[in-house]
């Protein structure tokens, strides 16, 4: 589903190790800055998080840009769901039939509620701590699940054998120095979704820190990426958390804008 976009630039930031540190709500100096952003550009933001659980980590003033949940697999716009990817619910089935028989700890997100594995996960506490809507995994299910977080990645590869055994069409994501992974359903990435929405690459500036935002950041016509060369060889500046806003500021001037933040 398109929206509405003017012709003005594209700034899109991914939340977690980019624009917030240890899943704590965004510093009062970034929203500020990226509030006033704001009135100049259109601003969106792109998470593995779902909408539901960005929300809180974004102050309110914030609450009106567009947000991209479960990389890619669902879209936010005026207060609602624009775009949501599901899985089928049988290969849900056949997922969760593989998790429960290793005693895996995972999470089940549906456009708005989760559902947590058996086995407890010190991560469940931190999601019930963010959200409401804490709901049985048969409910979570027939409402479809739209992202599947795995909070231990030692059998990642037994997991992918399983997926790929069972004709499960994924995509997998597995997060920096987190040692946990998600799987969305196939073709859910950022990229994709923000071609959905309308957004033209061509003139866009794109920031993150992680694989998954990889498509995003080799789309935009310009990227910064929050860590070493080493780790992502193609963006057009690096930085880190405390030297992003000025670094920002010097990739809008590429496009011949004079902005100071």
């Amino acid at each position: 589903m398109k929206v509405a976009l003017n012709n003005k630039l594209n700034i899109v930031f991914d939340l977690d190790g980019t624009v917030i540190k240890n899943g704590v709500k965004m510093h009062d100096t970034i929203s500020d800055y990226i509030l006033n952003l704001s009135t100049y550009f259109n601003v969106f933001f792109a998470s593995a998080r779902p909408v539901r659980d960005m929300l809180p980590l974004i102050p309110n003033t914030l609450h009106n840009t567009i947000l991209v949940g479960c990389n890619g697999g669902q879209a936010w716009y005026n207060g609602k769901i624009i775009i949501s990817n599901h899985f089928k619910n049988d290969d849900v089935n056949k997922i969760l039939e593989l998790l429960n028989h290793i005693d895996m700890s995972y999470v089940l997100d549906t456009d708005w509620n989760y559902s947590f594995s058996t086995k407890a996960h010190e991560f469940h506490d931190y999601i019930r701590q963010l959200s409401l809507g804490e709901i049985e995994e048969r409910e979570a299910i027939k409402l479809g699940i739209t992202k599947i977080l795995i909070l231990d990645g030692k059998y990642s590869n037994l997991i992918k054998e399983h997926l790929e055994n069972n004709k499960i069409l994924n995509e997998i994501n597995f997060h920096k120095n987190e040692g946990i992974f998600d799987i969305t359903p196939q073709h859910t990435d950022k990229e994709n979704t923000l071609k959905l929405l309308g957004i033209d690459f061509n003139h866009t500036i794109s920031l993150g820190n992680d694989k998954n935002d990889f498509k995003m950041l080799g789309s935009s016509s310009i990227s910064l990426f929050v860590g070493d060369k080493k780790d992502y060889s193609h963006a057009t500046y690096y930085c880190d958390m405390d030297t992003l806003l000025p670094t920002l500021n010097r990739a809008i001037k590429n496009f011949g804008i004079n902005y100071n933040g």
